[in-house]
């Protein structure tokens, strides 16, 4: 296998190793701002809340919590009230 380039060309040539089809279990961790209020909606993905109950549904009550900040400006949704409920009018940006 030659040196990798940015290209789909190169990228065909790539050959999975035998062990990334026996793997059983991957942890993916995530840990940032959004992991200090730790807090989303359990709700459908976005994609099915946008044909379901339209794009600022998806938006605002968005099931993850790296839009929490995103979600937190939409008053009404349920990350702010959340936020008002156990934070008071703290700002995103003090966490």
């Amino acid at each position: 296998m030659g040196e990798f380039t940015a290209d789909f060309e190169s990228l065909q040539q790539h050959v999975v190793p035998q062990w990334f089809g026996e793997a059983k279990f991957g942890v993916f961790v995530h840990y940032y701002p959004s992991s200090v209020p730790a807090y989303a909606p359990i709700n459908d993905d976005p994609f099915t809340l946008a044909r379901e109950k339209g794009a600022y549904i998806a938006f605002t009550e968005c099931p993850y919590s790296e839009w929490y900040m995103n979600s937190l400006a939409c008053e009404g949704s349920s990350v702010h009230q959340h936020h008002l409920a156990t934070y008071g009018d703290k700002p995103y940006d003090e966490f």
